[in-house]
């Protein structure tokens, strides 16, 4: 229905046991025995445990060979990673050059650019407030305003979900903020990564620190945004995609990196005690095992 590419992942890998299971090398880059026996032993010698989080997933999207898994398929809130999806629907059902005007009600959280009655908006702001800034009024405005309802707008989220293949998510809300009936796992998240970065203009906003947004109607002005993703000032190969934090979730954190030519990688941690750090550990024990 949407025409996203996805990458074709391998056979399932499990590594609940922080140890190395077959399915990797299947490989088309691993033709030769060899190869694939020195990287198992590669693998198997990187210490994953410094990755403290509870669900990872760590994979090649272009390849789809997946270098590290844990509780993979634990179904759990993921907070605001759920604005990716918010983000997909948002540039299918709407253009991003598009005008929203609020006239309908919202409700109130936490995390806001301050959008009230008879503001107006343009899609493409609300976007990058939602992504960058992690703004849930922005988030809300694109199902609330939405011209065939808020229900609506969610039934859209699911379907994207659906055709995404990822049959593990629920989504209830486009935020991410009320935790119950809205779930996903780090496979799906994966899934759902590896599909939002062939987005090249959504994937350009999730590689912002900061954005200006313009806001018109009853009171004009313009507000600033900054990342809620710090480790984008840190790493280079770094180019985006999105955080989440509630206390029911804890600290979430999907990343991509763009090393070279195919050398891809999307890291997913959830319900991590430092998701900055995880992620910079798991990004590293990659890197790690390919260098010995």
């Amino acid at each position: 229905m949407f025409g996203y590419v996805l990458y074709e992942p391998k056979p399932q890998v499990s590594f609940e046991t922080l140890s190395y299971i077959e399915p990797i090398a299947q490989s088309q880059s691993m033709h030769d025995l060899g190869e694939i026996s020195k990287f198992k032993t590669q693998i198997g010698r990187v210490n994953w445990k410094k990755v403290k989080a509870d669900s990872v997933y760590a994979f090649n999207p272009i390849t789809g060979q997946i270098y590290f898994a844990r509780k993979e398929h634990t179904r759990r809130p993921i907070a605001s990673i759920t604005k990716l999806v918010t983000a997909l629907t948002a540039s299918n059902v709407y253009k991003l050059n598009e005008t929203l005007k609020i006239v309908k009600p919202m409700p109130s959280m936490d995390r806001a650019i301050g959008l009230k009655f008879g503001d107006e908006i343009e899609v493409e702001d609300l976007i990058k407030c939602g992504l960058i800034g992690s703004h849930n009024d922005c988030s809300n405005t694109l199902a609330y305003q939405f011209p065939s309802g808020y229900d609506r707008f969610i039934k859209e989220m699911n379907l994207v979900a659906k055709d995404l293949g990822m049959e593990n998510s629920r989504f209830n809300n486009p935020t991410g903020f009320i935790d119950d009936g809205n779930y996903s796992t780090a496979s799906d998240v994966g899934r759902l990564a590896s599909a939002f970065v062939r987005n090249e203009k959504l994937l350009k906003i999730t590689d912002k620190t900061k954005a200006t947004v313009s806001i018109n109607g009853v009171d004009p002005r313009k507000v600033n945004i900054t990342s809620t993703n710090i480790l984008l000032s840190e790493i280079k190969e770094l180019s985006g995609l999105k955080t989440g934090f509630t206390y029911k979730a804890g600290e979430c954190l999907v990343l991509y990196y763009d090393f070279n030519g195919d050398n891809k990688l999307i890291t997913v941690v959830l319900n991590s005690p430092d998701r900055f750090a995880d992620s910079k550990v798991l990004m590293e024990l990659v890197q790690e095992a390919f260098r010995n």
